[in-house]
């Protein structure tokens, strides 16, 4: 189950270790052992969680970027050393999002915004910036016939579809991904090591934890369900009231209400409190099951959008 490609079939991953590399070898070449220990650290995050957002990426990386500091604390210029592949990555990352032909002055203000945010030296700018336009111009020669295999294997997956699948990977929440049956029975060969696996099949709804059988309501299932579907996130409560509880009219009631707020209107906090009060249990409540396995919990953010406090390894998969 490969990490997907994100816009254009742009192959983030490598591209990030060709400029990296470059850059180290050019600017620090007595250090490239350094380097490839931490960039090994790096693509096992890739490799697991596929392309994911920079910001949640950073979050992931941090812990082995630490300890690796601490394990060269005389190696020059860590930031470098470390942070380089996190600038680079997000760097591709913001072009890939841009529409059209993306020009070299977005690639410099983009290039710019990275490198100040995590603290690379100025001086390697220059360096960065051309290696990345020549990397996106080189693009569609070098990866025009690994994009037409890559259809071809999409194509190939969809006629031996056996389940659709659900991760921090999905493509498209609302129908999942398919995989064959034969990389379902890879992933169930090893739910000891999932935190998280839940299988639906011919009505029946199964929940391992590490392997182990577990149980919820069905309230609380289908709580879970839908952040698992939505990559952790489920946005605010009045959303979670529409979307889980099917209380659309409701829903929109509430909308209406807090509407009134943005025209300086008084609103009626305790009525959202009171049409709300069965979801925030039915969370306490899941999260409860949560935290004493998984130490993992739902939580509000300041503007009211819930979400995992942590990113786990998780699979739902429903059997075609």
């Amino acid at each position: 189950m490969e990490g997907k490609k994100i816009a254009n079939n742009f192959s983030i991953e490598k591209q990030v270790y060709s400029v990296t590399k470059k850059i180290i070898k050019d600017t620090y070449n007595d250090k490239l052992g350094v380097f490839e220990n931490a960039y090994g650290k790096f693509k096992r995050i890739i490799d697991r969680w596929g392309q994911i957002e920079p910001e949640r990426l950073y979050l992931l990386y941090y812990k082995s970027y630490s300890r690796l500091v601490l394990k060269y604390p005389d190696k020059g210029d860590k930031s470098a050393l470390f942070s380089l592949p996190l600038t680079i990555y997000s760097i591709f990352w913001d072009i890939s999002k841009l529409k059209g032909k993306k020009s070299k002055n977005q690639i410099i203000e983009i290039s710019k915004d990275r490198i100040k945010e995590f603290s690379i030296q100025p001086s390697l700018e220059p360096k960065i910036v051309d290696l990345c336009v020549a990397a996106l111009e080189s693009f569609p020669k070098k990866e025009k016939k690994e994009v037409a295999e890559i259809k071809e294997k999409e194509e190939i997956a969809k006629e031996k579809a056996f389940a659709r699948i659900w991760t921090t990977r999905t493509s498209d929440p609302k129908i999942g991904d398919t995989i064959s049956k034969e990389e379902y029975e890879t992933i169930w060969d090893r739910r000891e090591e999932i935190p998280l696996l839940i299988i639906k099949s011919g009505g029946i709804i199964y929940i391992y934890i590490y392997g182990k059988k577990e149980s919820l309501s069905p309230r609380r299932l289908g709580l879970l369900e839908y952040f698992l579907r939505n990559r952790g996130q489920g946005g605010d409560i009045i959303n979670l009231l529409e979307k889980v509880w099917g209380e659309k009219e409701t829903a929109e009631m509430l909308r209406r209400e807090l509407r009134k707020g943005k025209k300086e209107e008084k609103v009626d906090s305790d009525l959202i409190r009171e049409e709300t009060s069965h979801i925030t249990g039915t969370i306490t409540k899941l999260n409860k099951f949560l935290l004493d396995i998984l130490e993992v919990e739902i939580k509000s953010d300041r503007k009211g959008q819930f979400g995992f406090n942590n990113i786990f390894e998780y699979y739902l998969i429903e059997v075609i």
